[in-house]
């Protein structure tokens, strides 16, 4: 799966390297949109939602999360997808599940059982992110 996402991610900095970054934001959003309308009947054929109640607040939270925290930083992330090296990327990446956790620790004051694996994982993650950042600075 690994190699699988590997390729992919270098199919698109060939392909977004040629263009404006707005312009590949828009392609990869309308994709996205595209393959969430296609899979979207299938899951609910599959999956009860009725007892799923959206408040007002939930609402604002997800179009704050997919506007500011998703498409933003993507467009961030494409915008420099041609100054750093494939690996440093997706080495990078490695801690979105980590700013997640942060993020949903702050917003919705929620620690649940982060025991001593998660804070090992995430000490294994920086330091990870940080000796392959070192390593491009020393040449």
């Amino acid at each position: 799966m690994s190699a699988i996402y590997q390729c992919l991610y270098h199919l698109q900095q060939k392909v977004t390297s040629n263009l404006n970054t707005y312009t590949a934001l828009n392609y990869e959003m309308l994709g996205g949109i595209l393959i969430l309308v296609m899979v979207s009947p299938v899951y609910l054929i599959f999956n009860d939602i009725s007892d799923i109640h959206l408040s007002y607040s939930d609402i604002s939270y997800l179009l704050l999360l997919s506007t500011v925290f998703t498409a933003l930083l993507y467009l961030v992330m494409i915008g420099v997808t041609a100054k750093l090296s494939a690996f440093t990327e997706n080495l990078t990446l490695n801690l979105e599940p980590v700013y997640s956790i942060l993020w949903a620790m702050v917003l919705f004051n929620k620690q649940k059982e982060l025991n001593g694996s998660f804070y090992i994982g995430v000490l294994l993650v920086f330091l990870s992110v940080f000796l392959q950042n070192r390593s491009v600075k020393q040449g």
